[in-house]
């Protein structure tokens, strides 16, 4: 499934539990995921932001090694958890040694 960029009406941070849940993939039109649940996985570069976004969705989206970032914008995945559909926005990591936090939060809210 390719990424999908994230509109800034759509960044904003949710709260979900993944305990016990049966989790599958899905594909949705960006004027849906809009509706949907949204939780906004943020942290550090290398922190694991993109793997957590594999294991509670069951994808296997390219994931940096080590320090190098992998994730440069921010971009949207959808899964269904206890079968409720919840978008999750994978975000650029903080502390890049590329890039300054300022133009990360630039790059999450635009």
């Amino acid at each position: 499934m390719a990424k999908n960029k994230v509109p800034p009406s759509a960044a904003s941070p949710s709260a979900s539990s993944t305990t016990n849940s049966t989790i599958n993939s899905t594909e949705k039109p960006l004027g849906d995921v809009i509706k949907l649940p949204i939780v906004l996985v943020i942290g550090l570069t290398g922190a694991g932001k993109t793997t957590f976004i594999n294991h509670v969705t069951g994808l296997k989206l390219a994931v940096g090694k080590g320090m190098a970032a992998c994730t440069t914008m921010s971009t949207y995945e959808v899964g269904v958890i206890d079968g409720t559909e919840v978008a999750f926005v994978d975000t650029p990591g903080f502390d890049d040694p590329q890039k300054s936090d300022a133009d990360i939060l630039i790059n999450i809210t635009s």
